[in-house]
């Protein structure tokens, strides 16, 4: 599942804790990082970047401040799980915790 190939990335980290939402699988280190909303036939796919990326598999970007993006993405099975993904969440967890240093 894909799911279950992007929380085996994540597991072993010591600050990244997962938790349930309504309709949605919630990635959190100091605040969320990503989100997985389970669908019957694929896996809505949200993130953040400081940048913004449009090329496939992106969906959509919305801006949500001058240096954050919120990136859409759609899995439908596991081999769309693929480095370029993985490597965009880690920079997700990345910034979050940047946030969170800036501001202590």
């Amino acid at each position: 599942m894909v799911y279950e190939k992007i929380y085996n990335e994540f597991e072993n980290l010591e600050n990244v804790s997962v938790s349930a939402a309504r309709g949605a699988i919630l990635f959190n280190a100091n605040g969320t990082f990503l989100a997985l909303k389970i669908r019957f036939n694929w896996v809505d796919v949200e993130f953040f970047l400081s940048e913004e990326h449009t090329e496939f598999p992106v969906r959509k970007t919305i801006r949500l401040s001058k240096t954050r993006f919120v990136h859409f993405v759609r899995l439908e099975n596991t081999g769309e799980v693929d480095k370029q993904l993985i490597d965009w969440f880690k920079i997700s967890l990345e910034l979050v915790n940047k946030k969170i240093n800036r501001i202590i």
